[in-house]
């Protein structure tokens, strides 16, 4: 995964005396360093579920922090990855009209006693979510999403730990929050629409709005107008981009 350039309007952090980073040390290319991935489903009463394992490397890269002895501050060294284990367990059904599903995930890193403080802790993640269609072809489809980090001692630890960018599931860098989709399709053949898409911070207090309309005259051919509005605390990942408001315009030709 590439993140943003630290001088960009989209980065997710700063690192003082620095605008650009570095290159990554990309694990080399030898057999012990391969990925590999198991997953078994199975279909239940009209439930899907499926245990998965895989064991990999860090699709972000964790920053090594130095101590320059001149400026008598921590500066950055270099750009790694770490190898994680995922022990995953996903389920999809519906209840009555209402469809669920959930995702779930515990990442074995390599500081698996919790030690490291330049590697994170053993962390879990999960995401369960519904979806209904009311009358007049309204959906609207709910989810909700959560990061728990183990190994943690105090407050202290907790935000050092959060603060970590280095994953292998979820990338945004959100520990606890929810989103919400609603859709309207309209038109002879349903080929129009209009939605609203929101993604909230609950830990951190920020959002996310994007509502858009989409129109398509022509079975080849469609046309997207929207926003993307951020707000909340300047602390929270989506209150940083408060400046970064934007309406788009996109047009859509298939030959």
């Amino acid at each position: 995964m590439q993140l943003p350039p630290l001088n960009s309007q989209w980065a997710f952090f700063t690192i003082p005396g620095l605008s650009e980073l570095p290159s990554p040390s990309y694990p080399e290319n030898k057999l012990e360093n391969t990925e590999w991935a198991l997953k078994l489903s199975h279909t239940i009463l009209m439930y899907d579920f499926s245990v998965s394992y895989f064991d990999g490397w860090d699709n972000i890269f964790t920053p090594v922090l130095v101590f320059n002895p001149v400026t008598q501050q921590m500066q950055l060294d270099r750009l790694v990855f770490h190898r994680t284990k995922m022990f995953g367990a996903d389920f999809a059904g519906s209840i009555h009209s209402v469809g669920v599903w959930g995702e779930f995930a515990y990442f074995r890193t390599e500081d698996t006693g919790g030690t490291n403080p330049y590697i994170k802790n053993p962390y879990l993640q999960y995401v369960v979510g519904a979806d209904y269609t009311f009358g007049y072809s309204i959906k609207a489809n709910v989810q909700y999403f959560q990061e728990y980090i183990t190994k943690v001692d105090d407050d202290v630890e907790e935000e050092s730990e959060e603060a970590i960018i280095s994953k292998l599931g979820i990338g945004i860098p959100l520990q606890q929050a929810a989103s919400l989709r609603i859709e309207k399709k309209f038109g002879d053949y349903d080929q129009h629409r209009v939605e609203l898409f929101g993604f909230y911070d609950i830990k951190d207090q920020g959002m996310m709005l994007q509502p858009k309309l989409v129109v398509s005259p022509e079975d080849a051919f469609s046309l997207e107008i929207g926003m993307v509005i951020f707000d909340g605390d300047k602390e929270s990942i989506f209150g940083r981009f408060g400046n970064n408001d934007e309406i788009y315009l996109k047009c859509i030709y298939s030959f």
